[in-house]
């Protein structure tokens, strides 16, 4: 007879948390608070048979979970008498229930929505939201956390305020406040977006627009162009494509298939090659290497060694410690403070030539 009136008790446990309160699809109901029902269970249908079934103060103390994910963990107890039963396996109708809160009682829904919803989320058909606020719309849509929002088929959002709108098919943003506006794109990091497709976003405060572009680090951004490889610390491609930066505070002004490494550096230009720290270049297919290097401007120069310096003009070299070249063509200066002045054709070798 006890296991009986226990299997009854769980009937209104049940009941309880998770009767829905609307008309569309509800995960369940989490009640807080205490709470009496008291009432009878009648017309037994099967096998069972009930004379009587009265339930005096059955009563909830602490919070009533479903499923696991509303939160609480409390108890369900109640009291009365139950006679003349027979069961092998039955179903029964529960009528005339009186429920009276002993104090505040709160109960609220899971989570709404045709899909799967739990926390407050709302999910549409063959969607999963969970979370306050959070919303998942479209075919094999995820979106959990806080403000959570994903409105795109085969796609996820995990994080709060994570946004994936209608175009990121097939997109993956994880992270606070990352948005993804293209689709196949990945993000992991926070307050990071993506504007383009197929792009690989990882890090913090990072802004990415264009495709196919991967970008890592922090405060980094693509502002323009495809293909390009950003790694690092405030990297920055202002416009151009196919370029690799790394380093912090790299910057390709403008140009494209570039590569930038170092700290404190910055390019305009095509196909040149910069690397090092605090170093600078203007013009194209030139390669500046080393600390505090700068070419001024002109094409296919060469400035390599600590404050090495090409003014411009085309096919110059300038290798060593403060090695110079002025504005010319053809010009070579080689060794420790070699110079040549403006002129073609020049060269100047050993330490201080002129």
């Amino acid at each position: 007879m006890q296991a009986y009136k226990h299997s009854l008790l769980l009937f209104i446990t049940v009941f309880l948390s998770s009767a829905p309160a609307f008309s569309q699809s509800i995960t369940g109901i989490c009640g807080k608070g205490g709470v009496n029902i008291s009432g009878q269970l009648t017309e037994a249908v099967g096998n069972l048979e009930v004379e009587s079934a009265d339930l005096a103060e059955m009563s909830v103390a602490g919070d009533v979970d479903c499923g696991g994910l509303c939160g609480g963990g409390g108890e369900v107890e109640g009291a009365g008498e139950i006679t003349g039963m027979n069961a092998e396996g039955f179903n029964m109708t529960a009528e005339a229930f009186e429920v009276t809160t002993t104090e505040d009682f709160e109960a609220k829904t899971c989570g709404i929505g045709d899909g799967l919803a739990d926390l407050d989320g709302t999910a549409g058909a063959g969607s999963l939201a969970i979370g306050t606020g959070s919303t998942s719309e479209g075919s094999e849509t995820i979106a959990i956390g806080f403000e959570s929002k994903n409105t795109s088929a085969e796609s996820v959002a995990i994080g709060n305020g994570a946004i994936v709108n209608e175009d990121s098919t097939r997109s993956i943003a994880i992270g606070n406040e990352v948005a993804s506006t293209g689709p196949n794109n990945i993000l992991l990091g926070d307050t990071s977006t993506s504007n383009g497709e197929s792009s690989i976003i990882l890090g913090s405060s990072i802004k990415n627009t264009g495709s196919q572009n991967i970008i890592q680090g922090t405060n980094s951004t693509n502002t323009v162009g495809q293909q390009n490889i950003l790694l690092g610390n405030k990297v920055v491609n202002t416009i151009g494509v196919k370029n690799i930066l790394q380093g912090n505070e790299v910057t390709n002004k403008s140009g494209e298939q570039n590569i930038n490494m170092g700290n404190s550096l910055t390019n305009s230009g095509d196909l040149n090659v910069v690397m090092g720290n605090k170093v600078s270049n203007t013009g194209t297919t030139n390669v500046a290497i080393g600390n505090a290097v700068g070419i001024a401007g002109g094409t296919s120069n060469i400035a390599m060694g600590n404050a090495a310096a090409v003014a411009g003009g085309v096919g110059n070299i300038a290798m060593g410690n403060s090695a110079k070249t002025a504005e010319g063509t053809g010009n070579i200066a080689f060794g420790n403070g070699a110079v040549t002045g403006t002129t073609n054709g020049a060269i100047a070798i050993g330490n201080g030539a002129a």
